[in-house]
């Protein structure tokens, strides 16, 4: 990816790539606030590698996670942890009305 950007009179150009992986792994009884629901297991891998530069000043920006997400059919996203250097930050369906 290419682009360009500007924060005050500071100008930058960024380019760098993204890799995103997706993976079905299993269907599998997934529990969460709105209940037991049956729904498929995704493996992420998100690589995210971008250059700024500003004049001769070049920037690295880095950054990886993994996760685990559960989608019910007709329902959509039940639940989802996703874990980077920093922590872990964790999502779940808390109701679920029909």
């Amino acid at each position: 990816m290419r682009g360009s950007g500007q924060q005050g009179p500071l100008r930058l150009q960024i380019s760098g790539s993204l890799e995103n992986l997706y993976q079905v792994v299993a269907q599998e009884t997934v529990v969460t606030p709105a209940g037991r629901l049956t729904a498929y297991r995704l493996e992420t891998s998100l690589a995210t590698r971008l250059k700024a530069s500003a004049g001769p000043i070049q920037i690295p920006f880095n950054f990886e996670s993994r996760g685990t997400s559960w989608y019910a059919e007709g329902v959509g996203l039940v639940k989802s942890i996703q874990k980077t250097r920093n922590g872990e930050s964790i999502t779940e369906l808390v109701a679920l009305r029909k």
